[in-house]
């Protein structure tokens, strides 16, 4: 569909003159067909799934394009505001829901996709896909919104999935938020000194609702919070090694005492 269309249909929807309909453009062709493929053959079987989720993925792709044009219609035609002013707008509480209402916009956002975890009112997000290079977004921002909902108690896990592309880096992000947020901590030292406790430091990872995850892809808090401060820059190796190797001994002192037995000599 031509942006010309899809702006031609909304206009056409917005008065009155029937439903908002972005049609797939003539190039995605036609949609996989079961009947063209032998699905009692496993291949064939396989390549009918993979071709229909590609033809899909398309197609959404497609009509989030017409989306776009026509919210970019809206905004800096219909209401005369540029993309900032238009996102001071709907970050106001409750002018989003008028002008939605006021322009039908609820189809026309529809088309456009989420990640999982950013609810369809987080209107930052949408204008950074509205209007890319002008309105930003990262995936720090993605993922702290998520474990926003997450420690609010909004939503009661997280989102699956969500910790398969760079899990230890949003892990970082997240814990770092919340040392920010709940902690007192005298810098790095002290961070060190804390998470190399190993229950004190699970306690904090419960508490932080990060811990299930966390094991996933750290051995101990410690590496955790190391990780952390080396993605912020300010990671001490010396400091790490030091209550690495402080730790180590514990537990072996530890086991030494509760089986009464001295190690052997190598």
């Amino acid at each position: 569909m031509s942006k010309t269309d899809a702006i031609k249909s909304y206009l056409d929807y917005l008065a009155g003159k029937g439903c908002l309909i972005l049609h797939a453009p003539p190039g995605l062709g036609r949609e996989p067909d079961a009947g063209d493929y032998d699905l009692d053959d496993e291949l064939e079987r396989e390549l009918y799934v993979t071709d229909k989720a590609q033809y899909k993925s398309r197609l959404e792709e497609a009509k989030q394009k017409d989306a776009i044009h026509v919210m970019v219609y809206v905004i800096t035609g219909l209401m005369g505001l540029t993309p900032e002013e238009a996102l001071v707008q709907f970050e106001v509480p409750g002018r989003a829901r008028e002008y939605i209402e006021k322009w039908k916009l609820e189809k026309v956002l529809e088309y456009i996709r989420l990640p999982p975890g950013i609810r369809k009112d987080n209107y930052r997000y949408l204008f950074s896909v509205i209007f890319p290079g002008k309105i930003t977004y990262d995936e720090d921002d993605q993922t702290l919104e998520v474990y926003r909902r997450v420690m609010e108690g909004e939503i009661p896990k997280y989102p699956r999935n969500f910790f398969v592309r760079k899990g230890s880096i949003k892990l970082c992000v997240m814990l770092m938020q919340y040392i920010s947020t709940h902690m007192i901590a005298d810098g790095p030292e002290d961070l060190y000194r804390i998470f190399s406790d190993h229950g004190e430091g699970n306690r904090i990872l419960r508490e932080a609702k990060l811990y299930p995850a966390c094991r996933k892809f750290f051995k101990s808090p410690l590496e955790f919070v190391h990780t952390m401060l080396t993605h912020t820059k300010q990671a001490n190796p010396l400091l790490y090694n030091y209550y690495s190797f402080k730790t180590a001994y514990e537990v072996a002192e530890k086991e030494v005492l509760r089986s009464g037995k001295c190690p052997k000599s190598p």
